[in-house]
């Protein structure tokens, strides 16, 4: 592009950023300066298709109460879908920068052009008031591809049209006029009573209003010696006039030098009085239309007159250099072509660098060599547009030690207020740096293993679908749980677990390569975000050797552990998916790993999006359960096996779902237990228990110092106020705590033993009978019966099941029979579905037997019957 193309199109960048901010100051103007944006940009990138979105509902005070309650839109194109960016506004999912796509255009983005459009390019530029979304401009070619550097172009009239929005913010929320004061007599006392000097110029720079203000500021004459200032021209008194259009562009020169002058601030300016004198004033204006016409308007005060000394200065030239030196920045001073005219000693000691060596260009050899064309880069932009620039850069001493600065600088001007050079200053931010690194460091990786933790790897999988977006790949992501981890904390203690889940986390990164990234989501949960796999070969290729290293043996306090691992994985595009969606696929296919025994891997696809739907379909039931009346519970008869006769009930807790169609125990209880839901469900169990105990006592069908048993799980027991909750069930339905049993597992032990003795006691002392399920199948039974007062112990079905063809489970029912003897406590066999089970646990001296042989569980409607027909059989003890 030639120097000659470049200064036409910053000539009409110029004129755009005037004509959005010649309305600036207008304030019913909010419409027409997005709209103004919106034909500029047009314009200015030679776009076939221009849209703009006006999102009006948050921004009520700018456009008024009246306006549409959402979205307005402006086009002269039907190629735009308004419902699309609408739902990504109400979605949150506008772009957040300008992007450009030069031929397709990914797929979240592609729904806002219509299908029939013939679409080569597109360009979108989101507009932000104070963080939230005002505007989006969507452009686009039919035919060929916008410059690269466009955005970079049009970034200076978005930010005008910003500015000019904030401003005509300001001034429709100043307040408001009613027509009781709108009269040309209240005007015009308002501007003569005014403080603040006022002066109208028109377009011919002749000033056509002044208040009296003005006229003693200029004239140096009383207010009641009223001299007007009209048909002056406006230069006689501001000799910068010029210079406050120069960056907005808001009125039209053609002889723009090639270089053009930066605007001097408002807040200081020269001022001419009329008897010679120079002062400087804090000066405001804004232009406004009055028909075809324009006005701008100055409100000058603060107004200090300047004596010859002031104007020598406080400081004597001569001292300048002594006072640069002592300033604890490095400082140079550039001229307007970045040749080095000056350099303080904190720059010698900063860069290495002595004030000849930084002649010229040489000051840029103390900067990296990485960052130097940014810097220059940077700098030349900054100067041409508000004045100033900042960088954080890295400076290198010759003997190679690299510190890291902040850079700032900032256009000087002459007494003209034109650029005369350019000031720098270097501060060191290398310890900063250093320390906010660590405090990163803790922020985003998990203290144990050093892995990324949630937050950074939620940020990588953000940026690796921006990656996906741009280079059409695919997200790779796996989310694993370790199994058999949890006996390792109960048996060996926190310590050892905690060894596991570093020795897990090192053979991870050894077989991982340095583009993937690895995380620790907390307890044994670990994800990977696998960089740029595309084949799904590659995918289970990666998780078999995970799942084959995991489950080597460790060594742990001189012990040998096995754990295995489970994964679940998940793929997709930005199209398809985004990392919120792909996480939660990974879940649920480490779900299913699990469901499937374990130490294996699933990869989600429609098959496993079926079954995921389905359990997020059962785990919405669920959450509505209670409230739909969806659990019931069924009462399994408990049989003496010496008199034959109920001594009890165990309550099962069962549920329908919206079909009528009762789901299998098994398929919503761990679902419970995951969701948490298991606390409020216990509860109600609890109550309902009790309820029943009331009802068949009133109705003579509970039997004589009998009992219904219930189950609790460890989340219901580590909540606290199950406790509370029995207490009140008791109380609420008149019954005694001898009445109840309760049953846990040897998992509620687990955790936290102490705290588990503890909750014991408190329960026995209501009354209850503590009973120990599944004994036998986990790995500390004999222990806990050492420790915790249970009443009963339950064999658990599986060896009972098996009694008659397996040695191994008959010597190992033997032995259980023989320990609760020994210990006093009261067993009950479950699962006896045959005779010969029970005659073998009668005859080996077990008490209280249930299962099949006797009766399904059963609903509360027929116990009443099952009682009758049961006590009038003849005794199965025979």
């Amino acid at each position: 592009m030639s120097t000659q193309k470049n200064r036409r199109a910053d000539g009409k960048l110029r004129e755009a950023i005037g004509d959005v901010q010649a309305s600036m100051f207008d304030p019913k103007g909010a419409e027409n300066i997005v709209l103004k944006a919106l034909h500029q940009a047009s314009e200015l990138s030679e776009a076939d298709v221009a849209h703009c979105s006006i999102f009006t509902g948050q921004h009520k005070r700018l456009f008024g109460e009246n306006s549409a309650d959402f979205l307005v839109h402006f086009t002269g194109s039907a190629s735009i879908h308004d419902s699309a960016i609408k739902d990504l506004y109400k979605g949150d999912a506008l772009p957040s920068n300008a992007l450009m796509f030069n031929g397709k255009i990914p797929q979240r983005y592609a729904s806002i052009f219509k299908a029939d459009s013939a679409i080569s390019a597109s360009l979108f530029l989101p507009i932000k008031l104070h963080g939230k979304s005002i505007a989006f401009i969507s452009l686009a070619k039919a035919d060929g591809f916008f410059d690269a550097e466009l955005i970079e172009r049009l970034s200076p009239l978005i930010k005008a049209t910003v500015c000019a929005l904030q401003n005509t913010e300001a001034v429709r929320g100043s307040f408001q006029i009613t027509n009781k004061v709108v009269s040309d007599d209240y005007i015009s006392a308002l501007i003569s009573s005014s403080p603040s000097a006022l002066l109208v110029v028109d377009k011919n720079r002749m000033i056509c209003l002044c208040n009296p203000r003005s006229v003693h500021l200029f004239h140096g004459q009383e207010d009641g010696h009223f001299q007007s200032l009209t048909g002056l021209p406006i230069d006689n008194f501001f000799p910068q006039y010029d210079s406050f259009f120069e960056w907005s562009s808001q009125i039209h020169k053609e002889e723009l030098a090639e270089a053009p002058t930066l605007p001097v601030l408002w807040e200081r300016q020269p001022i001419f009085l009329l008897d010679g004198k120079q002062a400087q004033a804090r000066v405001s204006l804004f232009q406004c239309n009055v028909g075809k016409e324009t006005y701008t308007t100055l409100q000058i005060d603060k107004v200090v007159e300047q004596s010859e000394s002031q104007y020598r200065g406080a400081v004597e030239p001569s001292m300048l250099p002594s006072l640069m030196d002592l300033m604890p920045l490095a400082i140079l001073q550039l001229n307007n072509d970045l040749t080095c005219l000056y350099t303080n000693e904190m720059w010698t000691e900063i860069s290495g660098l002595s004030a000849h060596e930084s002649e010229h260009n040489a000051w840029l050899s103390a900067v990296h060599d990485e960052e130097v064309q940014g810097l220059i880069k940077g700098i030349k932009l900054g100067m041409n547009t508000m004045g100033e620039y900042r960088q954080e850069l890295r400076i290198i001493s010759p003997l190679g030690v690299v510190k890291y600065m902040d850079f700032f600088a900032k256009v000087i001007l002459n007494d003209q207020g034109h650029r005369q050079g350019i000031l720098c200053t270097f501060s060191d931010i290398t310890e900063a740096l250093q320390t906010t690194e660590k405090l990163t460091n803790v922020a985003h990786y998990d203290g144990l293993t050093g892995l990324a933790n949630r937050l950074l790897f939620q940020d990588r999988l953000e940026q690796a679908f921006i990656a996906s977006e741009r280079e059409r790949s695919k997200v790779c992501l796996f989310f694993l749980d370790l199994d058999g981890f949890k006996l390792v904390n109960d048996e060996m203690g926190h310590d050892a677990g905690d060894i596991i889940l570093k020795l897990v986390a090192q053979r991870l990164q050894d077989i991982l390569r340095r583009n993937d990234t690895i995380g620790r989501f907390g307890g044994d949960e670990f994800v990977i975000l696998l960089g740029h796999d595309d084949h799904d070969t590659e995918v289970i290729t990666v998780a078999e050797k995970i799942i084959k290293l995991i489950s080597m043996p460790y060594t742990v306090h001189q012990r040998e552990v096995n754990v295995t691992v489970s994964i679940g994985i998940a793929q997709g595009t930005s199209g398809d998916s985004n990392p919120r969606k792909l996480l939660k696929q990974a879940d649920s296919a480490l779900y299913l790993a699990k469901d499937d025994g374990k130490n294996n891997f699933k990869i989600f696809d429609e098959k496993l999006d079926a079954e995921a739907r389905k359990r997020n379909f059962l785990v919405n039931q669920l959450r509505r359960g209670l409230k739909q009346n969806s659990f019931s519970l069924h009462y399994q008869p408990i049989i003496d096996s010496v008199s034959d006769k109920v001594k009890g009930f165990e309550a099962l807790l069962r549920f329908t779902d919206v079909n009528n169609v009762a789901v299998a125990p098994d398929s919503f209880i761990d679902i419970l237990e995951d969701t948490g839901l298991i606390v409020p469900v216990g509860a109600w169990v609890i109550q309902q228990v009790c309820e029943q105990v009331a009802n068949w006592k009133v109705r003579d069908l509970f039997p004589e110092n009998g009992y219904i048993s219930f189950n609790v799980s460890a989340k219901q027991l580590v909540n606290h106020e199950v406790l509370g909750v029995i207490e009140s069930a008791i109380s609420d339905s008149k019954i005694s705590g001898r009445d109840l049993v309760l049953e846990m597992t040897e998992s509620v032990l687990i955790d936290n033993a102490d705290y588990a003795l503890r909750l014991i006691k408190d329960i026995k002392a209501l009354g209850l009978r503590i009973a120990l399920d599944d004994f036998g199948t986990g790995y500390s039974s004999l222990s806990y019966l050492q420790s915790f007062p249970f009443d009963l112990i339950k064999i658990d079905k599986s060896f009972i099941l098996d009694l008659k063809n397996n040695r191994d489970s008959r010597k190992i029912t033997k032995g259980i029979i023989a320990l609760a003897h020994s210990l006093e406590i009261e067993l009950i066999a479950e699962g006896v579905e045959t005779k010969e089970a029970f005659d073998y646990l009668r005859k080996n001296e077990v008490e209280l037997c249930q299962g099949f042989y006797f009766s399904r569980p059963l609903p509360e409607r027929a116990i009443k019957q099952f009682l009758l027909s049961y006590s009038a059989k003849p005794s199965k003890a025979e």
